[in-house]
């Protein structure tokens, strides 16, 4: 699921990439400018010396910007799967690969988590670690308003970007995110006649 959403967000250009990653997060201190997306690698392998782990750390994607680092731990299901422990093991060994480089860097959980709270981890003899929080339904949220958006903007030929929009929307949707359009949603958009409408279904008594 992780490579198949991400596989398609990666396409955008940098700037509209992390546009859809920061409005979906929930309140975050993560950077205004980025920069460019230097390097990305999904699921690195990463030293686990002083983590609770024997072989290797692996986070599932894990991406470099001018300014910082972000490390993304995503889990299969919005509620109830991140946990401490690996937060604070892929900080740990992402300290061990980098730590020359001081460079800011965060911790984005995807899914899994049990509230939206932004935390700041504190590990002794490697320092803090912010952990930004979102949802993958945050993720399609932000995607469909995306979508609102381009099919409004007549003025500039935007297909290219609306198909990456539609091909990422459809990756959640296969893996059982989907946007449901909401009655009340509809009663902006169209005229809705109530009155005949009760007088139709009336008829339609037995």
């Amino acid at each position: 699921m992780t490579s198949s959403v991400f596989d398609h967000l990666l396409l955008f250009p940098d700037e509209l990439f992390y546009k859809i990653i920061k409005e979906s997060c929930y309140n975050n201190s993560l950077p205004e400018i980025i920069g460019d997306i230097d390097y990305y690698e999904f699921w690195p392998h990463w030293d686990a010396t002083n983590t609770t782990r024997t072989s290797y750390i692996e986070p599932d994607l894990f991406l470099r910007f001018d300014n910082f680092d972000l490390i993304i731990e995503a889990k299969r299901w919005d509620h109830n799967q991140q946990y401490l422990t690996q937060w604070k093991n892929e900080f740990i060994a992402y300290k061990n690969e980098y730590a020359e480089e001081d460079k800011d860097v965060f911790l984005l959980a995807i899914g899994g988590i049990n509230n939206e709270d932004e935390e700041n981890i504190m590990i002794d003899d490697y320092g803090k670690i912010t952990i930004i929080k979102c949802r993958w339904s945050g993720i399609l949220e932000t995607l469909t308003n995306i979508l609102n958006e381009l099919e409004q903007s007549y003025y500039v030929n935007n297909n290219n970007i609306k198909r990456i929009v539609l091909l990422t929307i459809n990756a959640l949707e296969l893996h059982g995110y989907i946007k449901v359009k909401w009655f009340d949603d509809l009663v902006g958009k169209y005229n809705i006649d109530y009155y005949n409408n009760l007088v139709l279904l009336n008829n339609w008594r037995i």
